[in-house]
């Protein structure tokens, strides 16, 4: 899913199915429940059988970017939610409508 597509979807709060969330390639596989832990077992075996030093430093290189913006904006999320909250406990919404007016 890219940036806009993303943004979308959490400007607007719809909620996708698992076969929309695999159709936008956020994630591998859509099983019946009844399947997912069999699956899981036979993933982790296969990953148990790799090396333990490619397992960790792929994971460490496909996740450092991911960390990074986070590291980068945490903080700045929680100062704009503690914004929000001041602005809502004072009756205000942000754009100065409020909507049961």
């Amino acid at each position: 899913m890219g940036w806009n597509r993303g943004r979308y979807w959490l400007y607007t709060g719809q909620k996708l199915g698992a076969q929309e969330m695999k159709d936008y390639g956020l994630v591998s596989e859509v099983l019946p429940r009844e399947k997912l832990l069999p699956r899981a077992r036979e993933l982790a075996e296969h990953l148990a059988k790799g090396s333990p030093l490619l397992n960790r430093y792929t994971r460490l290189m496909t996740t450092a970017p991911i960390k990074d913006l986070v590291q980068r904006y945490f903080g700045y999320s929680f100062a704009l939610e503690a914004l929000a909250c001041v602005q809502e406990s004072a009756g205000n919404e942000p754009n100065g409508y409020r909507w049961d007016d």
